[in-house]
């Protein structure tokens, strides 16, 4: 009798082990089926309120600019939308301080930031409203040269001189450009015509 005594002890204590580890067997086998918690949908903001839209800004356009576009910098507060970027190669065209050479080499600076970022394409073709539409953005960086809403651009999209006559470009080469001015007669082929040319010369 004492050794079936002794004997089933040992076999009660392999039974139980084994039913513990079938146990933890099930349970851990149970917890990684489980179903992932659902993702916490953050409340909408109070009434009359509106998110911050600081961390979905688009990257400011100056950031993607080059060197030698003139851009002005500008500041935002937070939670405001930055202006879009500004060139100001040419505010001071037509200025009353100015005169035209003035504002002739004023253009030439802007031809000059154009070859700066495009220099594999060349100067801008074509008319005075085709040059100046590739200088207010039409263009593959998409940027303003010239601000689109510049005073000398008149209402057929064309940059005029200080007496209101859209300029001449005449291309001499992929970097090369006449740019003249009709004068205070307003009309090509006289006396008081102006121009620039031929611009860069040592480009």
């Amino acid at each position: 009798m004492m050794e079936r005594r002794h004997s089933s002890g040992p076999r009660r204590l392999l039974v139980a082990a084994a039913l513990l580890l079938l146990v933890a067997g099930a349970w851990f086998g149970l917890r990684r089926s489980w179903p992932a918690p659902p993702a916490r949908i953050p409340s909408p903001p109070p009434a009359g309120t509106s998110p911050s839209s600081s961390a979905h800004l688009p990257a400011h356009a100056a950031d993607r600019a080059s060197p030698g576009t003139g851009l002005a910098s500008s500041t935002a507060g937070a939670g405001t939308t930055p202006p879009p970027p500004r060139s100001e190669l040419l505010d001071g065209l037509n200025a009353p301080t100015n005169d035209i050479m003035a504002d002739l080499k004023l253009m030439n600076e802007v031809f000059n930031a154009w070859l700066t970022n495009f220099r594999a394409e060349g100067i801008p073709i074509g008319n005075n409203r085709e040059v100046t539409a590739a200088l207010t953005g039409k263009n593959p960086m998409q940027f303003a040269f010239v601000p689109p809403d510049h005073p000398a651009i008149n209402s057929s999209g064309e940059l005029c001189d200080r007496w209101g006559t859209p300029f001449r470009f005449h291309v001499l080469g992929r970097q090369q450009m006449e740019i003249r001015s009709a004068g205070p007669d307003r009309r090509f082929g006289t006396e008081d015509d102006a121009e620039w040319a031929p611009w860069p010369k040592n480009f």
